[in-house]
């Protein structure tokens, strides 16, 4: 069903995919959001950056690990508002470089 939502040409059943994942995400179930962002990450609408943004920073506080490979495959080419938001919780140093990435790309 979220696949289906996904590909909807509906901005908010789109966006509404990607939060539907929270509950995932809180059950520690992050596979969903992480394959969801993926597909979305590229989507115009900066609602929807926002919301990617939003699950894989929810996602990143309970797997650290696989939001940081995530990123490390995306970062160069994530919309700014979508990177910004999974940063929140990184040092410095680590928000310099995802962010430089994408800078670098550009």
């Amino acid at each position: 069903m979220l696949d289906d939502l996904t590909a909807s040409p509906l901005l908010w059943r789109r966006r509404f995919a990607m939060v539907s994942t929270l509950a995932m995400i809180r059950a520690g179930e992050m596979p969903q959001a992480f394959r969801l962002a993926e597909t979305l990450i590229d989507d115009r609408h900066d609602l929807m950056h926002t919301a990617v943004g939003w699950m894989l920073r929810e996602a990143g506080q309970r797997d650290r690990a696989a939001l940081d490979a995530f990123l490390e495959r995306h970062a160069a080419t994530m919309p700014r508002t979508a990177l910004r938001y999974p940063l929140e919780k990184h040092d410095a140093d680590a928000r310099r470089d995802f962010m430089g990435r994408r800078a670098a790309a550009r």
